[in-house]
């Protein structure tokens, strides 16, 4: 296996990771759910271009489906967006929105008005200029359209959102648009502007691109609301060195070898797994110590605040039984 598949191949499988990663650490909230199904597309998408690179040639279904997710999980980025940023939009907009986002996902099977039927044999929808992309139809203007419109509007309401947020919300869409920045850098340097050059061997690259998009909006959903620093390395440690056995089965020259990294993938994940299970068990009875001396702190400090009013009190008492006497004693004086 080439180094370039080896790097799409855990690509497409930190993206799935990732989403398992953030789903299962609050599985209840719809900004996590929404995440999760958004990595599990991306996923898809980079393991098609890992085919790709790996056999050469790809055959015209799974190239209209490479297609056909672009619009999908882009559009659901969008919904996710709207979710992350509190944003409302008229039930009009939604509707045509999600609408769009069916039809142009749908729309790569739809005969040869947006893509052609056939790929050729080595991967390449022309042989002369030996481009990997399937050749387009009359109405793919149309396609590529609703994908810059969509990604304008999310630029539009995350700069928009980044103006008006403060504290910890600010750093955490800082931490989506350096996502999406870097992952249109990686995009169009590896699509556009080295085959300028000649250079066309990286173009399957711009599939795992958008990890960096999924990686920093992990963090930006992740940092400032759940975790802890100490648990967030563990989980990221294990995650990653799982990543890598994961590859070894790929990579072993004999089946021996390929069902030892196997058997050692399995071991490493059910001690993984307790590893994490154990790490949050302790955050947990951390947090359940710190809200127990939280409880007895404000009940010491009613309690002092009711013996500083009693004090008050009695003091006030004390004083004005003085003040009664030095009276009292004033008027006998007189009589």
């Amino acid at each position: 296996m080439q180094i370039l598949s080896v790097i799409i191949l855990s690509s497409s499988i930190l993206s799935l990771g990732l989403g398992i990663f953030v789903f299962f650490n609050n599985p209840s909230k719809k900004l996590n759910q929404i995440f999760a199904l958004f990595s599990f597309l991306i996923s898809l998408f980079i393991y098609i271009n890992f085919i790709w690179s790996l056999e050469g040639t790809i055959n015209s279904f799974w190239a209209k489906v490479a297609y056909s997710l672009a619009p999908a999980f882009l559009t659901l980025f969008f919904f996710w967006t709207l979710e992350f940023c509190n944003k409302k939009i008229k039930k009009i907009d939604f509707g045509l929105m999600f609408l769009s986002g069916i039809f142009f996902s749908i729309s790569p099977f739809l005969g040869n008005f947006f893509l052609a039927d056939s790929v050729s044999l080595m991967g390449y929808a022309n042989a002369e200029t030996e481009t990997r992309e399937p050749m387009t139809g009359p109405f793919f203007p149309l396609y590529v359209a609703f994908l810059l419109f969509v990604m304008a509007r999310l630029i539009y309401i995350l700069l928009a959102s980044y103006k008006k947020a403060d504290g910890s919300a600010k750093k955490q869409i800082a931490y989506v648009l350096a996502g999406g920045i870097i992952s249109a850098v990686v995009g169009v340097a590896v699509s556009a502007v080295l085959p300028l050059f000649g250079i066309v061997q990286f173009s399957f690259l711009d599939a795992p691109g958008t990890l960096f998009l999924l990686l920093f909006t992990a963090l930006a959903i992740t940092r400032y609301h759940l975790f802890d620093l100490k648990l967030i390395l563990t989980e990221i440690s294990v995650f990653a060195t799982g990543i890598v056995l994961a590859i070894f089965p790929f990579l072993m020259p004999t089946d021996f070898l390929r069902i030892s990294s196997i058997v050692l993938l399995l071991f490493f994940s059910i001690n993984g797994y307790l590893l994490i299970k154990y790490a949050r068990n302790e955050l947990k009875t951390k947090e359940t110590l710190e809200q127990k001396v939280a409880e007895r702190t404000k009940e010491l400090a009613e309690r002092n605040e009711e013996l500083e009013k009693f004090y008050k009190l009695t003091i006030g008492r004390e004083v004005r039984m003085a003040e009664l006497k030095e009276k009292i004693k004033g008027l006998e004086e007189k009589n």
